[in-house]
């Protein structure tokens, strides 16, 4: 079984930060959004809370970053890296 993001409690309310190796910004994992203010947010209730974690434990510059597969609310596929 896989958990996700939708899964956590409405509350507390969780916050799971990790750095957008894109931007180098805290990048903010929540019950329904991921994001950060300057690439925006976005649904993310599906994302896998494993993943979440581990992109929060990571060291940037010591770990590669998460590749992670987006999808655009015009359906169009994206990719962003996510540092871990």
């Amino acid at each position: 079984m896989v958990h996700r993001l939708k899964d956590l409690p409405v509350r507390p309310e969780w916050a799971i930060n990790g750095t957008s190796a894109e931007t180098g910004r805290r990048f903010r994992f929540r019950r329904d959004s991921i994001g950060d203010w300057s690439i925006g947010y976005a649904y993310g209730g599906e994302f896998p809370l494993a993943d979440a974690m581990a992109v929060s434990a990571a060291f940037p510059g010591l770990i590669g970053p998460l590749a992670s597969r987006a999808r655009t609310s015009c359906g169009a596929s994206a990719s962003r890296g996510i540092a871990r």
